[in-house]
Order: C-alpha cells, then structure tokens, then sequence
C-alpha cells in the first residue's frame, strides 16, 4: 500500500480512496441540489407571477426586452393570459427596438411610445 498525506499525516491508500470518493459522491449530490434548487426557484416564480394576476382579464406588462420582462410575459403566455406589453423610449434609443424584436420572437401584442428629448425632460 503506498502512503498518502491527510492533515500533514501519512494515511494507507485505502482510507484516501474512500476520502476521494466522499468528495465524488458530495460532488453528485450537489449536482442533484443544484438542479432541484432551479425546479423550486422556477416554480416559485411562475407561482408568485400567476398569484398577482389570476383575477384579471386583461392586464399589461411594463416590457423591455431584457430578462425580467420577458420572462414575465413569457410566463403569462404559457398561461393563456390577455394582456399586451407596452415600451416607452426617446428617439433614436434602441430599447424600442429590442423591445419590438422580442416582442415579434414571442409573438406577443406590444404598443409602444417614442419620446422626444424634451418630452422625456420633462
């Protein structure tokens, strides 16, 4: 049996073997937490999205084409919901843009508005 150091002390290969395959199997069970934990946070985002709506009939989602806002909307289609997004932006920005562009992927109803510079100032 060959030596192996543990804590600064020599220790038989048996007992580092089973030291190593501790760490393997914390590695998979951490593999299945992991994919658990994105199951929970899924559902409980979707839950909390459909607690707040579930007594509208039509309803609209502030959209911007970024994350939150899509996945909101996404959310609310899967569930069938009437609601249309709607974008305010200045001239010349490119967040319309986008908005529009995810709005056309998604297929949802998107109304929009476009600012001048001094509008927005005020």
């Amino acid at each position: 049996m060959e030596p192996y150091i543990k804590e600064g002390n020599l220790v038989k290969e048996e007992e580092w073997k089973k030291l190593i395959s501790s760490i393997e199997n914390s590695y998979e069970e951490l593999e299945t937490n992991k994919e658990r934990a994105k199951r929970n946070l899924n559902g409980a985002i979707e839950k909390a999205i459909i607690n707040r709506i579930k007594n509208l009939k039509k309803f609209g989602i502030l959209f911007s084409g970024g994350i939150d806002s899509t996945l909101i909307a996404l959310i609310c289609k899967k569930h069938n919901c009437n609601f249309t997004c709607f974008t305010v932006g200045i001239e010349n920005s490119q967040d319309i843009e986008y908005a529009k562009v995810i709005a056309q992927k998604y297929n949802f109803s998107l109304e929009y508005r476009v600012l001048t510079l001094e509008e927005f100032e005020k």
